[in-house]
């Protein structure tokens, strides 16, 4: 009797293991050097929903498509051209989708703060530096199912306007976003690379934009509008940056992002062309590619939870692995443009 209700005991707690309850902190986000490939699905099945809140939740998105891809990278502000311009700033981040533009960030043991921009949001082959004032909080630490919080951003940036017409003067532009946060649902999410334990966020948003142009006539409100949208983030304690997020354009399920999309195939030249070795491997890898056709290589557990990640730079690479426990891994290398990928196992001895 003794040992059936042993069994019982130890089965429903490898159960609740696989719904455990998450608290986000600072150790959350990822590190300087990090590297985040993103599979966009922007035409969504109908038969695909976000699903309640609550707790021990389950959502399935290991179908989701490949409609487009993004690329995203931590980096160091001082090794950035804007640093300058934010001194405050610890971590960097640039998005391929938004091409040379770059987000500089404070990341402290309270939150994670977006304390301006550097970029061409406006295609005017021109970079502006926009400050944040308030900062626009991406999170706050800890943070766990049911906590909340209020946050409040600001944009407000005049321009020369002759660049959009010899009849402008200047162009002001001022957006100011009210966002309501709530850690609203927790559980395991499931997707092409495996099943994770995370934290669902529930954002409302409502934003208010204004354009003012300067002419002969002086300053007129050219442009007013608002409006609400919401989005659904899943976060874990491992990945580094969000693992899926799905937005909605006021009551339109717009799209959802992923973590490590699903690769396409390629030509079976330049798989061969790069080799991983040896094979088991005890302290190093090498990474060896004469075409150089691969930029990033990540290290997997059979989980397919990332443990490490590195950058290739040229025809042979070394990567250390003596903190990796001795056992079977899955390691995955991307292609420059990040839509394709060679996978395979390696076994780490010690």
């Amino acid at each position: 009797m003794r040992k059936g209700l042993l069994l019982i005991a130890l089965f429903l707690l490898a159960q609740a293991q696989g719904f455990a309850q998450i608290t986000l902190s600072q150790s959350s986000v990822g590190a300087i050097g990090s590297v985040y490939y993103m599979g966009v699905d922007e035409v969504i099945d109908s038969g695909t929903t976000v699903g309640p809140a609550g707790a021990s939740q389950a959502w399935d998105f290991s179908g989701l498509n490949i409609d487009s891809r993004d690329t995203v990278r931590f980096l160091d502000p001082a090794a950035t051209p804007y640093a300058s311009s934010f001194p405050g700033a610890n971590l960097c981040i640039q998005q391929s989708s938004l091409g040379a533009g770059l987000a500089y960030l404070v990341s402290s043991s309270t939150s994670l703060e977006i304390i301006g921009l550097a970029g061409d949001p406006g295609g005017l082959n021109q970079i502006f530096i926009i400050p944040q004032s308030p900062s626009l909080t991406v999170a706050a630490f800890p943070f766990t199912y049911q906590d909340s919080f209020l946050d409040t951003t600001e944009i407000d940036l005049t321009i020369d306007g002759s660049a959009i017409s010899p009849f402008l003067d200047s162009v002001r532009y001022q957006s100011i976003v009210h966002r309501d946060l709530l850690g609203d649902a927790w559980g395991d999410l499931t997707l092409w690379s495996g099943t994770f334990n995370t934290l669902r966020v529930k954002e409302v948003s409502t934003t208010y934009d204004s354009i003012w142009v300067l002419t002969f006539l002086g300053w007129n409100l050219w442009q007013d509008s608002s409006y609400t949208d919401s989005s659904f983030t899943w976060w874990d304690n491992a990945s580094g940056y969000l693992l899926c997020q799905a937005d909605y354009l006021g009551p339109d399920f717009n799209e959802i992002r992923y973590q490590n999309p699903n690769p396409v195939a390629v030509s079976p030249g330049i798989f061969d062309a790069a080799q991983v070795y040896p094979n088991p491997a005890s302290d190093r890898i090498i990474i060896a590619q004469p075409g150089q056709d691969f930029e990033v290589i990540s290290i997997l557990d059979l989980q397919g939870k990332v443990l490490k990640q590195a950058q290739l730079s040229g025809v042979r690479d070394e990567i250390n692995i003596n903190d990796l426990p001795a056992g079977l891994y899955i390691y995955r290398i991307f292609s420059k443009d990040q839509t394709h990928a060679k996978t395979g196992k390696l076994q780490v001895i010690h």
